[in-house]
């Protein structure tokens, strides 16, 4: 569980700061289940859609640190390589 002045080590983008997109009703929609079957309903209240919100947040926070550090790791590959290849380079 990422605490609220978590920061993402690449980007500076906090866990507090980051938004989901996401309107209540949007995520209040989520929980809705359109089959006749009484069984498959959630319960809806403020809480229960606050919680699941919560959890959305928490795995687009994931998501977001697992694909800056790729995106890191991608560019440090790529200034390497254009180091290794400036140094073929050289006129002698």
């Amino acid at each position: 569980m990422p605490d609220s002045d978590e920061a993402c080590a690449y980007c500076g983008l906090t866990y507090e700061s980051m938004r989901t997109g996401l309107s209540y009703s949007e995520v209040y929609m989520m929980l809705w289940s359109f089959d006749e079957d009484s069984s498959t309903w959630r319960y809806k209240r403020r809480h229960t859609v606050l919680g699941l919100w919560r959890s959305v947040k928490i795995d687009l926070w994931h998501h977001h640190l697992k694909s800056c550090t790729y995106e890191y790791e991608q560019a440090q590959e790529v200034a390497q390589l254009e180091a290794e290849t400036a140094i073929d380079h050289i006129p002698w």
